[in-house]
């Protein structure tokens, strides 16, 4: 992908794309907020960081569960492509796709039929968490679980020992029954009242995982290239916990993208 022109194309049908799940997302009251980098781009750019070639956000269980339900009663399945995490594919996050686009990203399910593999943004799901830090490891490794299972699924290649060894002991899971176990191990506390988040299913680790629901709250709107969109109510101590000093840039030879191998814009 050039880095420049297709780049700077990519980016604009993300923002048009986020534009929409606004849209959708505001006539709903379904709250929802930029996750991860695109949070970063805000407060550090005004919008996408410059080499960036994805889009993310994230919601609590009950707004992720309506925001699909809604997507798939109201868009219109010939321009949209609704791909539910462990539904539509072995992934522990959503996409939203538009179709008459393609995509190839980096670890891509082969699974999904090229009609399917339109620009997208991920839809991460973030559940609740238990105040013991005893029961939150446990929720944090089959949160690992699951995510290594998905990986199993891309047949993804890794010089890391540590994800070699959790990849393959994942394959347990291919029996429904421990599935089922791991993943009501992750989503168990959905039904009870808690003050914390687990956000598992991106690169987070131990220490960047749990969050006070707090920081999150009622969302606070950021210019992004001209739009305004939703971030984590404190999202200085969000960004501060997942990325340090995140004011900072990174080396220069870590200024490049990391998921788009090949796009086609079709109309777009």
């Amino acid at each position: 992908m050039d880095r420049d022109s297709d780049l700077k194309h990519l980016q604009d049908v993300l923002l048009g794309i986020m534009k929409q799940i606004d849209e959708l997302c505001r006539k709903h009251n379904i709250t929802y907020y930029l996750s991860g980098g695109n949070t970063l781009g805000a407060i550090r750019h005004n919008g996408f960081i410059p080499w960036d070639d994805d889009f993310d956000i994230m919601m609590s269980s009950r707004d992720y569960k309506k925001f699909i339900s809604v997507c798939r009663k109201e868009l219109d399945p010939k321009i949209w492509y609704v791909q539910e995490a462990w539904v539509d594919w072995p992934g522990c996050f959503s996409k939203l796709r538009l179709k008459n686009t393609y995509l190839e990203d980096v670890g891509e399910w082969d699974g999904i039929p090229k009609e399917n593999r339109g620009i997208f943004i991920d839809i991460f799901e973030i559940v609740n968490a238990p105040s013991s830090k005893f029961l939150k490891i446990v929720q944090y490794l089959g949160a690992k679980m699951l995510n290594s299972y998905a990986l199993l699924h891309k047949d993804y290649k890794t010089d890391s020992l540590v994800k070699k060894i959790a990849i393959n002991c994942s394959r347990v899971m291919k029996n429904k029954t421990i599935f089922n176990f791991v993943k009501r191990l992750v989503f168990r506390y959905n039904d009870k009242e808690t003050k914390e988040y687990g956000n598992f299913f991106g690169m987070s680790r131990f220490h960047n995982s749990f969050y006070d629901k707090g920081v999150f709250g009622v969302p606070v709107y950021h210019d992004y290239e001209g739009a305004q969109l939703p971030l984590p109510a404190d999202y200085d101590t969000y960004l501060t916990q997942a990325y340090g000093d995140y004011m900072k840039l990174p080396p220069v030879e870590e200024q490049k993208p990391n998921h788009s191998i090949q796009v086609d814009f079709g109309p777009y």
